[in-house]
């Protein structure tokens, strides 16, 4: 009983903890500038190959003008911030089209739920590695582990990758 009441008490507290300070973070910087800044690179990369062409999906150029209307149109005091180069094969790109249909902070929605239905498979898979009375403790351990959420705040696809792997 005590080590439920301790689980759930930890759970509680670092997904208030978490929240707390993407709460922090998105009032600080924005949607895009910081959380989503990884899903405002694909999309940004996803609508040069569809815009320009495959052959302009790595120009820093072409990224970064479509990178600055979207912070322009969600977060105009950070428009100036240039793109990142997005490393991913264009096959990549082609993958990503469907989260970049409906306007980024739907399709940053999508993208993320999609991420946590993979998360919490992978989390699905690694409790079935605790004892039968453990499970349930380290499932909600993992659920607000940083590299879970973390990944979900930038807009990774390291969660899917990883489903994969596994």
């Amino acid at each position: 009983r005590l080590l439920c009441l301790g689980t759930v008490v930890l759970f509680v507290s670092f997904t208030l903890l978490w929240i707390n300070a993407i709460l922090a973070r998105y009032t600080q910087r924005g949607l895009f500038a910081s959380f989503g800044v990884d899903f405002a690179h694909y999309f940004s990369q996803t609508t040069v190959f569809w815009s320009i062409g495959p052959d302009s999906m790595y120009s820093l150029t072409a990224l970064n003008s479509v990178y600055q209307q979207l912070l322009e149109a969600y977060i105009p005091s950070r428009a100036g911030e240039l793109a990142s180069p997005v490393p991913y094969l264009p096959l990549y790109a082609w993958l990503f089209t469907p989260f970049t249909l409906p306007s980024p902070p739907i399709g940053f929605a999508i993208w993320d739920g999609l991420n946590l239905l993979a998360g919490c498979y992978l989390v699905w898979q690694a409790a079935q590695m605790f004892p039968k009375i453990e499970q349930a403790y380290g499932t909600l351990l993992i659920l607000v582990s940083f590299p879970l959420v973390y990944c979900l705040y930038v807009g990774q696809p390291m969660i899917l990758m990883a489903c994969a792997v596994a």
